[in-house]
C-alpha cells in the first residue's frame, strides 16, 4: 500500500463553490478538448500520513495528475524511476496548485 493514515473519496457532482474551483483547475491543468477523467479523486493526509515511492499509473490516472495541496505546506520528492539518484524536493505551499503531466 503506497498510502498510509489518509482518507479519500472521488466524486462526480460538488456543489456549486467547489465545482468553480474545479472548474479553474480544469481550464488550468488541462489542454482545451483534452480528455479528463470524470471522478475528482480526494485524498485527506493525517497530520502524520505519507505518501511512498510509488508510480501513478496512466491508465487510471490518465497523462496529467494535478493536485491542491489546501490545508498546510508540505513537501513532494520526486526520484527518477531509472535514476534512483536524481531526486528533487518540491515545496507545495498551503493552498498551491501543482501539474504534472506527460510530455
Amino acid at each position: 500500500m503506497a498510502i498510509h493514515g489518509f482518507r479519500e473519496t472521488e466524486r462526480l457532482k460538488w456543489n456549486e463553490n467547489n465545482m468553480k474551483i474545479l472548474q479553474r483547475v480544469r481550464e488550468v491543468a488541462f489542454p482545451s478538448g483534452s480528455s479528463q477523467l470524470s471522478l475528482v479523486h480526494v485524498l485527506d493526509l493525517a497530520e502524520k500520513g505519507f505518501i511512498k515511492p510509488h508510480v501513478d499509473s496512466v491508465r487510471f490516472c490518465g497523462n496529467t495528475i494535478t493536485g491542491l495541496s489546501l490545508l498546510s505546506d508540505s513537501v513532494m520528492r520526486l526520484v527518477h524511476e531509472k535514476k534512483k539518484e536524481n531526486i528533487i524536493d518540491v515545496l507545495l505551499r498551503r493552498r498551491s496548485l501543482y501539474i504534472m503531466n506527460l510530455m
